[in-house]
């Protein structure tokens, strides 16, 4: 059966110059230990391809701070950029004031490549049995819902060693692309952010160590409101603009 995870959480996210990441690690390394999922030093690619309106509705409510928010979207983890796809995901990815909430179920490619595909979606009965597949296919009718861009980024993912559901991670190489597939090739992503910039984000279920903020705060790191789809949006179709522009 097509199982649904679901979180409940908050974040806390950094916009950290890259030159201080072996800084940063060192101030928190013993309250960290490497996500099994990634390499050894628990690494991985995520790319995300972003659902939103013909009139951009989910980008606009983020950007004009809508406290309450909703951001469908595919999720694909690879090793290495070039690599097959070891897990696709369909998320709802909401927020609730400053509560996370992030439903999800596993995909093949197969129902991927279906779902970026422009027209309705033709379910079957068991998937429209699935909670985040039924969201989803409601939120397509009601917004006309299509694919309007790619993100990829290189993740560094530490988990809490002494508190379960702590969680940070380093997203370096933030990069965008307004092409919707699921191979994303390369040559198609530009930079969303400066390389010499990482996004840092703090991630806890209820309440977070002290000393841990007291660390943080040390390094002079200020909180702030990030969202990789609208930079990516920004940066996609400022690129895009200027493109036809020179042509």
């Amino acid at each position: 059966p097509m199982m649904n995870a679901y979180t409940n959480r908050y974040e806390i996210k950094y916009l950290v110059e890259t030159v201080r990441l072996p800084e940063v690690r060192a101030a928190i390394s013993g309250f960290f230990e490497p996500d099994a999922n990634g390499d050894h030093d628990g690494t991985y690619i995520n790319q995300s391809i972003y659902f939103d309106s013909p009139q951009y509705r989910f980008y606009r409510e983020k950007r004009e701070g809508e406290l309450v928010r909703i951001k469908p979207r595919i999720r694909l983890y690879r090793a290495t950029e070039d690599g097959p796809a070891i897990g696709i995901f369909l998320e709802l990815k909401a927020r609730y004031d400053r509560i996370v909430e992030k439903r999800r179920v596993p995909i093949d490619g197969d129902f991927a490549e279906r779902i970026l595909r422009p027209g309705p979606l033709d379910l079957t009965q068991r998937e429209v049995e699935n909670s985040v597949i039924a969201e989803f296919n409601y939120l397509c009718d009601r917004f006309a819902l299509r694919p309007c861009v790619t993100v990829v980024y290189h993740r560094t993912a530490l988990n809490g060693a002494f508190q379960q559901k702590l969680r940070v991670t380093f997203d370096q190489m933030n990069r965008c692309s307004l092409a919707t597939t699921l191979d994303s090739p390369p040559d198609s992503l530009i930079d969303s952010l400066p390389v010499t910039w990482f996004i840092m984000e703090l991630k806890y279920n209820d309440r977070i160590s002290e000393i841990l903020l007291q660390r943080l705060r040390s390094l002079g790191l200020q909180q702030q409101t990030l969202s990789k789809y609208a930079i990516a949006m920004e940066q996609g179709h400022d690129y895009f603009r200027r493109q036809i522009t020179a042509s």
